[in-house]
C-alpha cells in the first residue's frame, strides 16, 4: 500500500513538472542597418509581466511559463520598438534587428516607487548612449565622453576645464577605465584637457558609483566600463571630422557580410603639423602632438560561436627648446590588445574568455649639448579570464569565473649618456633601461 501512494506521488509530481515546464528564449539584438550589437536593448513580455536586457554582447534571455502564443516588445533608446507575436512548443534561438527611429514618440514622465531602488539587483549603474553624446554640444570641436559623465548624479568635476572627475569622493585615480576589459591608466590627452577616447569607437560607456561586481577585483570609487564598436557587417563607411584641436577619421565595413566586420577610428592632433613650415629648427620654441587609434575584428565562427580581437594605442608627445641649448621632452600613452572568445552552450548559460594586454608609459627627458638624461616610468598588465552566466529563470542570474592577472610596475629607470646623432631629444621604450 504505501509503494502504491509513493508510486501514485511520484506520477503526480513528474505530471505537475512537465504540465508547468518553462520554455526559454534566447538571442542577440542587433542595429539593421549596421549588425552593431546593441547594448542594454530591452525584450519585454507584457502579457507574462517579464522582461530582459542584453549583456555587452547584445545577448539575452528570457524564460516563461509554457504558452499557447507569446506576444515581445523589443525596445532600445534611439529605435523604432517592435512588436513580434510568437507561437513556441519548445525553447529556441531567435535574433531581433531594429531600425533607427526618425523621430520621438510622445515621452511620459513618471517617478519610480521607493521600493524599486531596493529591489533593484544591482544599484549606482548608468548607462551612457553614444547617441545621446553625439548629441551634446561639443567642447573645442570634441565629443569627450568624461566630460559628459561629470553631469551625471554622484559625480562632479576634478578640476575646472579638464576631464578628470569625482565620485562620491573619491580621488582621480581611484576610478577603473576599461576599453574592451583592458585598463587604461591616465587616459588624458592634452594634460587632462580632454580623454583619450574616440566617441566614434565607442559602442556603449557604463559608469558604475558602487556595488562592484567581483569581476573587476575590487575598486575604491567608480569603474567606467567602454566597449569598441564592431563595425558595420552590412555596407563600408567612412566618417570623419575636423575640429579646432585635432581631426578624425573611421572607417568600418564587413570583412563578410553578415559574418564578420572591422573598424579602424583614428584621431590626432595638427598644430604642431601647421606650425612646422613656419618655425626655425634653431630657435627655441614648443611642440605637441597627440594620437589614438582604435581598431576592431569580430567573426562569427558558427552560431554558438564569436570571436573578438580588439587593440587601442594612444600617445601625447611634448617637446620644448629652450636657450642655452636645453631641450626638454615628456612622452606618455597606453596600449592594450584583448582577445575575447563567446560561447552559448544553450539558451541560459552564456561564457565569454579573455586575453588581455596593456601597457602604460611616462618619460621624461632632457638634451644639453651632447649630454641626454631620460627618466622611465610604467606599467605592464598581462590577464587571462573566464566567465559564465546562467539564466535560470527571469528573476535570477548566476555569474562565476576565474581571473589571472599578471602586473609588472617600473617605478622608476634611470638612463644617461651622449646622443649619437644631433641634441634634438627622442625618448622611445626600446632606448631606455626596464630594470
Amino acid at each position: 500500500m504505501k509503494y502504491k501512494i509513493f508510486t501514485l506521488f511520484l506520477l503526480t509530481f513528474l505530471v505537475s513538472s512537465l504540465s508547468a515546464q518553462d520554455l526559454s528564449i534566447s538571442g542577440y539584438i542587433r542595429d539593421a542597418a549596421s549588425g552593431e550589437a546593441l547594448i542594454g536593448a530591452t525584450l519585454f513580455a507584457p502579457d507574462l509581466e517579464r522582461g530582459t536586457t542584453t549583456n555587452e554582447y547584445g545577448f539575452y534571455s528570457l524564460t516563461f511559463p509554457a504558452t499557447d502564443t507569446l506576444n515581445l516588445v523589443i525596445s532600445f533608446i534611439g529605435y523604432t520598438p517592435q512588436a513580434k507575436k510568437l507561437v513556441l512548443k519548445e525553447s529556441t534561438k531567435l535574433d531581433f534587428d531594429l531600425d533607427q527611429g526618425s523621430y520621438l514618440e510622445e515621452v511620459t514622465v513618471s517617478a519610480n516607487r521607493t521600493e524599486d531602488n531596493v529591489k533593484k539587483a544591482q544599484v549606482g549603474v548608468i548607462n551612457v548612449p553614444i547617441q545621446k553624446i553625439k548629441q551634446l554640444p561639443v567642447i573645442a570641436g570634441e565629443r569627450d565622453v568624461f566630460k559628459v559623465l561629470q553631469f551625471l548624479p554622484g559625480v562632479q568635476q576634478a578640476q575646472e576645464g579638464t576631464s578628470g572627475f569625482l565620485v562620491r569622493g573619491g580621488s582621480i585615480d581611484q576610478n577603473l577605465v576599461q576599453l574592451d576589459e583592458a585598463v587604461v591608466y591616465n587616459p588624458n590627452h592634452l594634460f587632462g584637457l580632454f580623454s583619450t577616447f574616440n566617441i566614434n569607437a565607442l559602442n556603449n560607456v557604463q559608469l558604475i558609483k558602487g556595488g562592484f561586481s567581483p569581476k573587476y577585483g575590487g575598486r575604491l570609487s567608480s569603474i567606467v566600463d567602454m566597449t569598441m564598436r564592431e563595425g558595420n557587417k552590412q555596407t563600408f563607411e567612412y566618417e570623419g571630422g575636423i575640429g579646432l584641436l585635432s581631426a578624425n577619421m573611421t572607417v568600418e565595413g564587413p570583412i563578410k557580410k553578415d559574418k564578420a566586420s572591422f573598424i579602424v577610428s583614428g584621431r590626432r592632433s595638427y598644430l604642431d603639423l601647421i606650425l612646422a613650415p613656419f618655425t626655425p629648427k634653431d630657435k627655441k620654441g614648443t611642440t605637441y602632438k597627440f594620437y589614438d587609434l582604435n581598431a576592431k575584428v569580430n567573426v562569427e565562427l558558427g552560431k554558438k560561436d564569436k570571436l573578438y580581437l580588439s587593440g587601442f594605442s594612444g600617445s601625447d608627445n611634448a617637446a620644448y627648446t629652450g636657450a642655452n641649448s636645453i631641450n626638454y621632452g615628456i612622452d606618455f600613452g597606453n596600449q592594450t590588445g584583448t582577445l575575447r572568445w563567446n560561447h552559448l552552450f544553450g539558451n541560459k548559460l552564456f561564457s565569454n574568455t579573455s586575453f588581455i594586454v596593456n601597457n602604460y608609459h611616462l618619460s621624461l627627458g632632457t638634451t644639453q649639448g651632447n649630454y641626454y638624461a631620460v627618466l622611465y616610468t610604467g606599467i605592464d598588465d598581462v590577464n587571462f579570464k573566464t566567465d559564465f552566466t546562467y539564466i535560470p529563470n527571469f528573476k535570477h542570474t548566476v555569474k562565476a569565473g576565474a581571473s589571472y592577472f599578471y602586473h609588472t610596475l617600473y617605478p622608476a629607470s634611470f638612463s644617461a649618456k651622449v646622443p649619437k646623432k644631433g641634441n634634438r631629444i627622442s625618448i622611445t621604450k626600446d632606448s631606455i633601461p626596464q630594470r
